[in-house]
Order: structure tokens, then C-alpha cells, then sequence
């Protein structure tokens, strides 16, 4: 069967209109599958959970120099701590209170809230130094300690 220039002008026309409508047809598809992709499973919402998490660190950190909290918060979002280590930072955060370095000068040397945390500040060690100021600073001012003192002090270093 031949076809005139009209017709095969018609039929042209019906296979470009035909494309373009298949092609409308698999876009508007796609987005509408893009928004009924199954739940996810219901329960608190995790940002909650990290935000109660960074109360509790805020809560246990130095008042002197509790500054900064937005951008605390922001660097505690980013770091999605979990149960773990948000345990593991509050317990080296306790340690580290104990330290002369954060207990002289009014605690002039604390770092911020968002640096200790953007420096990983929870992984730094207590070395043997701190851990003797520290035992030393317990005893009060300074005055030459009784013998019992000094082998309690003895004893103490040689556990650390």
C-alpha cells in the first residue's frame, strides 16, 4: 500500500505525537513511584534521640565554659553518636574534669563544647603525669605529706 505525501505526513505527525506521550506517561510513572516508596518502620525519630543524647553531654559539661551550644549540637548531629559512644564521651568528659589542666584558673584552659568535640577530644589519653597531678592536687595545699601519705601515694601511682 503506497501512501501520499499527506498521509505519510499524518502518519508522522501520529508517531511523534505517540512518542512524546509515552514519554509524559513513563516521567509522570517515575515521580509517582518516588512518592509511595514503602515507610520506614515507625519510632522515635533518631534526630530526637541524638538531641535528648547532646542534652545529657551539655548537662555534664564544665558551666565555666559552656559556650557555643548551636554549633555543639550541629557537630553532635553529624556525628550520630550512638548509646556506646555517647557513653564512651561522657565518661572520658568526666575523667577529664578531674584533670589540673581544666581545674586551674577557673577552668581558663576548658576547651569549647564544639571543639572538644570536633577534635574527637574523647579519645585523648590521661598520661601518667595528669593521672600523678591529680593524685598529688588531692591532698590539698602544698606541705610535706606524712609517711602513711607517701605510701599511699606510692601505691596509687603504681596501680595507674
Amino acid at each position: 500500500m503506497t501512501l501520499n505525501t499527506d498521509e505519510q505526513r499524518l502518519v508522522e505527525l501520529l508517531k511523534q505525537t505517540l512518542i512524546e506521550v509515552l514519554s509524559e506517561f513513563r516521567i509522570t510513572k517515575r515521580r509517582q513511584s518516588k512518592k509511595t516508596k514503602p515507610s520506614k518502620p515507625q519510632g522515635p525519630p533518631k534526630t530526637a534521640v541524638y538531641l535528648q543524647r547532646f542534652e545529657q553531654f551539655w548537662e555534664s559539661y564544665p558551666k565555666a565554659r559552656r559556650k557555643g551550644k548551636g554549633a555543639a549540637r550541629k557537630i553532635w548531629l553529624r556525628l550520630k553518636p550512638t548509646r556506646e559512644l555517647t557513653d564512651k564521651i561522657l565518661n572520658a568528659l568526666s575523667q577529664q574534669k578531674k584533670q589540673s589542666q581544666w581545674q586551674k584558673d577557673n577552668g581558663q584552659f576548658i576547651p569549647h563544647p564544639a571543639t572538644w568535640l570536633n577534635q574527637a577530644r574523647w579519645e585523648d589519653e590521661i598520661t601518667q603525669d595528669q593521672q600523678s597531678s591529680e593524685i598529688d592536687n588531692a591532698l590539698g595545699p602544698a606541705r610535706n605529706p606524712t609517711i602513711q601519705e607517701e605510701k599511699l601515694l606510692t601505691e596509687l601511682r603504681k596501680e595507674q
